[in-house]
């Protein structure tokens, strides 16, 4: 397999993985919206991430995009 494509989707895995704690604090409780949103944030730069990998897009490998 590709190696560009499996690091792109080990990286939406991790975003789902996200996801799925976001979305477990929510249900828990709504006082925890802070930290799912933090989630939510984390989703969505593992993302664009994998999406930037899979289309051979060169970016700085930081935690800021």
């Amino acid at each position: 397999m590709n190696p560009l494509l499996e690091e792109a989707r080990a990286w939406l895995r991790k975003a789902r993985s996200d996801l799925l704690s976001a979305r477990i604090l929510v249900e828990h409780s709504p006082l925890v919206l802070g930290p799912a949103a933090f989630h939510c944030q984390q989703a969505a730069e593992k993302t664009l991430k994998a999406f930037l990998i899979s289309r051979s897009v060169p970016f700085e490998r930081v935690h800021s995009l």
